[in-house]
């Protein structure tokens, strides 16, 4: 009977080494888990700067100016938080082309962009410029009706012969 304060401290010794182990078993194996966000972006800012550097020259006339856009302003925003000065120069980019071959929406999400990475960097005055700019555009293509057959609205509204 004198041994059961010893056995005691003995089973509660060892069930909280029990305990212990368990949680940091459990914690290590919760780290492995873990996705790494800072790999997730940048393999898909890698895939990004793979696909502009796969594309045409600009001005090749097959369409890959409007791809390239895209892709610049899809890297601009991927790099907004790690690199925001390369996010401007990037969008800046992206609405010289759009605007040089009229591509109004790679013009309109620049400027959204240009105002959104401005305003991240506390420049808000350039900002609202760049966000007002990106609404008189989108404003502009919303009104614009959809080209003679084209589009969603010419297939459905076309009658059957």
């Amino acid at each position: 009977m004198r041994n059961l304060p010893v056995m005691r401290r003995f089973l509660v010794s060892l069930g909280m080494t029990i305990v212990f182990g368990m949680m940091v078993l459990s914690s290590s194996s919760a780290q492995q888990n873990k996705i790494d966000l800072s790999t997730v972006a940048s393999a898909k800012v890698d895939s990004l700067q793979t696909l502009l550097k796969s594309l045409p020259p600009w001005g090749d006339g097959r369409g890959a100016d409007t791809t390239r856009i895209n892709i610049l302003n899809a890297l601009a925003w991927e790099l907004k938080y790690s690199n925001p000065d390369t996010s401007i120069v990037l969008s800046g980019e992206a609405l010289q082309r759009s605007e040089k071959i009229k591509y109004k929406q790679g013009a309109g999400q620049s400027c959204n962009q240009l105002g959104a990475f401005n305003y991240r960097k506390g420049d808000y005055s350039t900002s609202l410029q760049y966000y007002r700019r990106a609404i008189e555009i989108w404003d502009a293509l919303l009104k614009t009706p959809p080209p003679e057959g084209g589009g969603r609205e010419g297939v459905l509204s076309r009658k059957s012969s």
